[in-house]
């Protein structure tokens, strides 16, 4: 395994919409982990990208 998503660009936009989908994942209901977590484990693997508008 990588040791981060660096082939994956992701936009912040993006990176926030992970948090309520992993919160609300099925296996949430046997692994509940509070949102902080998640951001925090999502900052550590996912470098965001800044779009240009």
């Amino acid at each position: 395994m990588p040791r981060d998503f660096a082939d994956y660009p992701i936009t912040a936009e993006q990176f926030a919409a992970t948090i309520p989908a992993v919160a609300s994942d099925p296996a949430a209901v046997s692994f509940p982990m509070p949102p902080e977590w998640i951001r925090a484990i999502g900052e550590r693997v996912v470098k965001l990208t800044v779009e240009k508008g």
